[in-house]
This record gives structure tokens, sequence and C-alpha cells, in this order.
């Protein structure tokens, strides 16, 4: 489906019981998944286009592109958005309580972005 390298070292744990959940995500030029969280840990591929990708521990934008993997710790707010002229495809796993939802919008938590 899709490979990706993970830029830093990480390591991943679960409380207990995991369901991992594998899907595909399509941003379009000028499209955002807007401010979101997830109850359990992301790691996504970027299989064509690029993304930046924005998360409250940072606040900068940081682009990644097809062959790049993403990975977004445990309940950490962050928006991707599409500032590229193409589709970005991307493969997106989570690693989620048993019955956890997906994601939660929550409100901008970077000024600007």
């Amino acid at each position: 489906v899709g490979r990706g390298t993970v830029r830093d070292p990480l390591e991943i744990r679960t409380p207990g019981p995991a369901v991992f959940s594998v899907r595909t995500l399509v941003v379009p030029p000028g499209g955002t998944t807007g401010w979101h969280q997830h109850p359990g840990t992301e790691t996504s591929i970027v299989r064509s286009g690029s993304i930046s990708l924005v998360r409250q521990d940072a606040c900068e934008p940081v682009v990644f592109g097809a062959g790049d993997a993403v990975f977004i710790p445990d309940g950490l707010p962050h928006l991707a958005r599409n500032d590229g002229a193409e589709p970005a495809e991307l493969v997106v796993t989570y690693l989620l309580a048993p019955d956890a939802p997906d994601r939660a919008d929550v409100p901008p938590a970077c000024p600007g972005q």
C-alpha cells in the first residue's frame, strides 16, 4: 500500500488492547483536515503530493512529500493542509482503544494557522 521513512526515532505503546485502523485520505489542493486530535497514535505515509503539517507542540508548518512518514502522538492537536497544486494522497493508520472514535475536532491550536 505504501512505504515511508519516519524522520525521528519513535516508541509506540498502548495502555491495553488496541484496534489498528488503516484508511486512505486525499486532501485536494488548498484543502485541509481542520484542527483535530486522535485518542491514539497516528502514523501516515504520503503516497503522492505533499502536505504541510502543523502540530500544537511546534506551531510551524513542516512539509512532508511522497515517501515521507508522519507520526502523531496520542492526543496531540494538529492540522494538515495541501499547499501544493496536486492532490495529496496519504495512507493513514491509527492505534485506538476499542470503540474509540478515530478523531475529535478541536479549536485552532496555533495562532495564524
